[in-house]
């Protein structure tokens, strides 16, 4: 994570967002100790071409 934070500084990036499922408590426990917090958001989506149902 340091790097590809040090790369993005680097290009002049302000800010690094990650998107990770509401469930997957340990990612998120591992972002948070690495300074990340939570900010409320809404992800939105649309399948144009879905998956099979099987």
């Amino acid at each position: 994570m340091a790097a590809g934070e040090a790369w993005l500084r680097r290009q002049g990036m302000r800010k690094a967002q990650l998107l990770v499922r509401s469930t997957s408590s340990a990612m998120i426990g591992l972002y948070e100790r690495l300074g990340y917090r939570a900010v409320p958001s809404t992800l939105i989506q649309h399948w144009i071409n879905p998956p099979d149902e099987t």
